[in-house]
C-alpha cells in the first residue's frame, strides 16, 4: 500500500530552504550564505551572500559569453580592416578550393604564427592565373583575423591610386599590420614613381621585422634574374623575405564559370549560346 506524503521536504521542490541557520539553493542544493568568523560577527551581522553551484555557472556562462561577443565584434573590425573585396571573408580551409597539401602548408603557417612573426618569415605565392594563389592568402589571412591577428590584404595598385597626399600615411599604416598581404604583385604600374612606391611597400616590411606574403604572375626566374636594378633592389628584399611556394594548375575561375553556365542551363533550360 502506497502512503501519501502529506508534506514532502522543500528541497525537492526547487525551492531555496534553510538548513543550519543558512540558506541554501533548492537546485543544486549548495548553501548561498557563509558564516563569518566568530571574531568579526556581530549581533547584526553574522552572515554573507556567497555562489551556490547555480550561480557560478551562471556567472561563467554570462563571461564566457561576453568573451565570445567581444571577440566576434574584434574579429568583424579586423576584418573590415583587412579586405578590399567583402566576399574574401568567406575565404577558409575549410571551404577550400585548394588541393589537401596546399591546404595543410597555410594551416601550419598559421599554427606556428608566434615562430613565423619572431623570424619574419613571408611566403612568395608564385604560378599561372587562377591558381588559387589569392584564395589560399586570404584563407591565411582569415584564419590569422580569427586569433585577432591584424592583418591587411591589399594590392600596389589601390595604394598607387589614393591621393598623393595620403599615400605616405598609407604605406606607413601597412607597417602597423603583424602581417601585409600584397596581391597581384608586378601588375602595377612600370613606372619610376610606381617602382619608388613598390620600394618603399616592400623595405617598409624589411625594416620593421614584419612578415610579408606576396601573391604573383611573375616567374621564380624573373624574380631571380631582374633585367636591370631598379627591379633587383625590390626582388632580392622580397627573395630574402619569403619562401616560395609554386602554384600550378587549370584555372579555377574557368571551373566556375562552366558551374555557373550549367546552373543557369539548368534553371532556363536553354543554352546560353542559343539566347
Amino acid at each position: 500500500m502506497n502512503r501519501k506524503i502529506e508534506n514532502p521536504p522543500v528541497e525537492t521542490m526547487n525551492r531555496d530552504y534553510k538548513k543550519d541557520g543558512l540558506l541554501y539553493c533548492g537546485v543544486c542544493h549548495e548553501p548561498k550564505e557563509a558564516f563569518f568568523p566568530e571574531h568579526l560577527r556581530s549581533s547584526r551581522l553574522e552572515k554573507h551572500p556567497v555562489p551556490c553551484a547555480c550561480r557560478r555557472k551562471e556567472d561563467e556562462e554570462r563571461e564566457n559569453r561576453m568573451q565570445r561577443e567581444a571577440h566576434e565584434s574584434e574579429v568583424r573590425r579586423l576584418k573590415e580592416q583587412c579586405f578590399d573585396y567583402r566576399i574574401m571573408t568567406s575565404w577558409t580551409f575549410e571551404s577550400s578550393i585548394l588541393d589537401e597539401k596546399k591546404v595543410r602548408i597555410g594551416q601550419k603557417y598559421v599554427e606556428q604564427w608566434e615562430e613565423i612573426l619572431a623570424g619574419n618569415h613571408g611566403l612568395l605565392l608564385w604560378g599561372t592565373v587562377g591558381t588559387g594563389k589569392t584564395y589560399f592568402a586570404a584563407c591565411i589571412a582569415n584564419a590569422l583575423l580569427d586569433k585577432e591577428v591584424p592583418v591587411r590584404m591589399t594590392n600596389l595598385a589601390a595604394i598607387m591610386n589614393c591621393k598623393y597626399e595620403d599615400r605616405a600615411g598609407l604605406i606607413q599604416s601597412l607597417n602597423g599590420y603583424d602581417l601585409l598581404i600584397i596581391d597581384d604583385f608586378g601588375m602595377e604600374r612600370d613606372t619610376s614613381f610606381g617602382m619608388e612606391t613598390v620600394y618603399q611597400v616592400i623595405d617598409g616590411r624589411y625594416m620593421t621585422n614584419k612578415p610579408l606574403i606576396l601573391t604573383t604572375n611573375l616567374s621564380l626566374e624573373a624574380l631571380q634574374h631582374p633585367s636591370d636594378l631598379e627591379h633587383k633592389r625590390i626582388y632580392d628584399r622580397i627573395l630574402e623575405m619569403t619562401s616560395g611556394i609554386r602554384f600550378i594548375g587549370e584555372d579555377f575561375r574557368v571551373d566556375r564559370r562552366k558551374a555557373k553556365k550549367k546552373m543557369l542551363d539548368e534553371i532556363f533550360g536553354v543554352s546560353a549560346k542559343r539566347c
